[in-house]
């Protein structure tokens, strides 16, 4: 009886491994948002895994979002019309947690800095619209400006 069950589970295993999850490639129009809070992606009524595009009249990408079982994961990447990088925003599970980039439509950085579960944390960057050069550098702690002399 144990070898039978260390079979069954053996090839249950191997079948299940075996299938990848294909990652696709979808229009972001095809997909819907659902779920308790209304945040969870799904293409015809299955949870969404895959990255999906919108692109503007012209055919050109204005943003590209990737979905793991139906939540924001990874970068999202928004663009100019001219389809120049305009801002990146890191997400984990539908939540700002990592690295974030504001660009202006000549491709230098206005605003870099992280985010941690969906607050501004760390050192915050942000720079001259014209010459690109650092105007202020700030440090936040759960969302906060942490200013000098406070805590």
């Amino acid at each position: 009886m144990r070898k039978f069950i260390l079979l069954t589970f053996l090839m249950y295993s191997a079948i299940s491994f075996s299938q990848q999850s294909k990652s696709e490639t979808c229009d972001c129009s095809e997909l819907t948002m659902q779920g308790k809070d209304g945040r969870s992606a799904f293409k015809e009524n299955f949870v969404y895994t895959g990255t999906c595009i919108t692109t503007n009249p012209e055919g050109v990408v204005i943003k590209e979002q990737a979905f793991i079982n139906g939540q924001l994961e990874g970068e999202l990447k928004e663009y100019f019309p001219a389809g120049n990088i305009k801002e990146i925003t890191t997400y984990t599970k539908n939540m700002k947690h990592g690295k974030y980039v504001l660009y202006n439509q000549s491709g230098k950085i206005l605003i870099e800095g992280s985010y941690s579960n969906q607050q501004k944390e760390g050192v915050w960057n942000f720079y001259d619209k014209a010459s690109g050069k650092l105007i202020k550098s700030t440090t936040y702690r759960y969302g906060k400006e942490n200013l000098p002399g406070t805590k």
